[in-house]
């Protein structure tokens, strides 16, 4: 299935192709694609100074084809057509609309060529096979469905897109931080954006840096990406990590709460831990395949892949420490999970000093290696 960007692509050919129809029909979950869709049809439909005299909009909540027929066939001013925009149709995309014949008949009657001087555009985020309506559009070959369930569709090429039209340009990497942050979500996506050129104003210029202080994540980390980096001795990555998990108490999409999250930080950091411990016994006589027999030998059965990426992960991060500082952080974990137990200490502090003292470096360690 090609992305939103190509959709969209073949879809604006198809209105530079024309000719135009007197009826078209768009169908989308994302707002911000039907917002798009609407936008192109407009910017190819009707010249800039036309647009306020000539574009009309309807809900299709509280209004129905009788009222948009007679606005479509309204004398257009000072242009070549008229532009009756309806959204939320999605109650009249059904087998059995809430209308009178009579006005499906003349619904019918107006969609047929030649067209006249209406242009009719439904805009829904579902329908219903069959729908006497979708039927209408489908037979003047104008009835589109944007699909954006692929999360790889595009959709760092679309933001980019948006922003450039708010005169915004942005990196690369601050568009992925941007997905990271709110998931596939176009919506969500094209609200955060939104902010995020207010901020920067018209020929501002957007950083990841920007993109991470100001925009809420609804997309979390897992905690593993905590223990992670503090594994990998990339302390400033782990505080960021922490700090996100806090602000938004969000594993992934699940909520978690502020008293277990510290909790199950330091359960995986123990796990962690004592899986390079074990990687640094085994010396050159090491291999993925003993480790990932002794973890499972504790673990539970049945996960031998969980296991194998445990111990080569394991393996990997054990020579960034050496023997004694292993035994030191494996020592400062335990020593915080009893004191986060039996103290009134602040958890939040707690892990961020567990950060520092385990990323630091012994520098006497360090010179032996």
């Amino acid at each position: 299935m090609p992305g939103v960007r190509d959709q969209l692509k073949d879809y604006g050919q198809k209105l530079k192709d024309g000719p135009l129809p007197p009826f078209v029909v768009l169908v989308s979950e994302s707002t911000t694609v039907l917002d798009r869709a609407r936008e192109m049809l407009v910017e190819e439909a009707l010249p800039p100074a036309a647009r306020s005299l000539n574009r009309q909009t309807f809900s299709g909540r509280d209004s129905s084809p009788a009222n948009w027929l007679v606005a479509a066939r309204s004398a257009p001013m000072l242009a070549r057509r008229r532009l009756v925009l309806v959204s939320e149709a999605d109650g009249w995309l059904v087998a059995d609309p809430p209308c009178a014949p009579a006005e499906l008949d003349a619904l019918r009657k107006f969609a047929e060529p030649p067209p006249g001087k209406g242009l009719l555009v439904l805009a829904a985020a579902r329908f219903s096979r069959g729908a006497v309506i979708v039927d209408l559009a489908q037979k003047a070959g104008w009835f589109f469905v944007f699909s954006v369930e692929s999360k790889g569709a595009g959709i760092e090429e679309l933001m980019a897109q948006i922003l450039r039209q708010r005169k915004v340009s942005i990196d690369p990497d601050a568009v992925d931080a941007l997905v990271e942050a709110c998931g596939d979500s176009l919506d969500t996506l094209q609200k955060e954006a939104e902010k995020l050129a207010a901020f920067a104003g018209p020929g501002g210029h957007i950083s990841r840096f920007d993109v991470i202080d100001m925009v809420q994540r609804l997309q979390g980390h897992h905690l593993y990406e905590f223990s992670k980096a503090v594994a990998g001795r990339d302390a400033a990555r782990a505080l960021t990590v922490l700090d996100r998990l806090y602000r938004n108490l969000i594993e992934e999409k699940k909520k978690v709460s502020l008293t277990d999250l510290p909790v199950r930080l330091l359960s995986y950091l123990s796990t962690d831990f004592s899986n390079m411990a074990m990687a640094a016994s085994l010396k050159d006589a090491g291999s993925p395949s003993t480790l990932a027999d002794r973890i499972g030998a504790r673990g539970k059965a049945g996960a031998r892949k969980a296991h194998e990426a445990a111990a080569r992960s394991a393996l990997g991060n054990c020579r960034r420490f050496s023997e004694s500082e292993l035994a030191a952080a494996l020592s400062a974990i335990h020593h915080a999970d009893r004191r986060l137990k039996s103290t009134g200490i602040d958890a939040r502090l707690l892990l961020e000093e567990l950060v520092f003292s385990i990323c630091a470096r012994n520098k006497r360690d360090s010179a032996t290696r």
